[in-house]
């Protein structure tokens, strides 16, 4: 099982997973298109998203040809493996309501994904200045999903907010 991953190949499916994501909420903007601010913060989080595997590819980009066929350990393969699951099951789900597309983004969100990613910057990214500032990207990006409720309401307030046609 998993012969021939190496430490390339889950960039890879770091980056796939972060688009994966991104393409997940740029989907929930569109369906939530006639209600501006609903739109528009998904729309950043496709942002934050697609700025998260623009920073894994060149992190993937500075390694060296031996780092990136060198084996992964255990744990980077179960997060991947585990990620690539939990979005390819959330991203197939029809979108009635508002509530809903919260819980999709919150399990994301709350997933293995972020640490993932930042496992991944701490073997092999950057450091200094780099590091600080994505820490504090990330952070920033947990902190857009965590406010949603006080920004957008309840789970009943959520359930009356309803999608566009899937």
């Amino acid at each position: 099982m998993n012969a021939g991953l190496t430490i390339g190949k889950i960039f890879d499916k770091a980056i796939k997973i972060e688009k994966t994501a991104g393409q997940i909420y740029k989907r929930f903007a569109k369906l939530f298109s006639d209600f501006p601010e609903i739109s528009s913060f998904w729309k950043e989080m496709n942002k934050d998203e697609v700025n998260h595997a623009k920073w894994l590819s060149e992190i993937k980009e500075s390694l060296s040809e031996e780092q990136l066929l060198s084996r992964p350990n255990h744990e980077l393969i179960l997060k991947s493996e585990n990620v690539l699951f939990l979005l390819k099951r959330n991203s197939a789900k029809e979108t009635h309501n508002l509530d809903e597309a919260y819980e999709v983004a919150r399990k994301i969100e709350s997933s293995e994904m972020n640490y993932l990613f930042m496992l991944l910057r701490e073997k092999f990214g950057c450091s200094g200045d780099k590091k600080d500032s994505l820490i504090s990207e990330i952070d920033k990006h947990h902190r857009k999903i965590m406010s949603f409720p006080e920004k957008f309401g309840d789970k009943t307030a959520r359930k009356k907010i309803k999608a566009e046609e899937n």
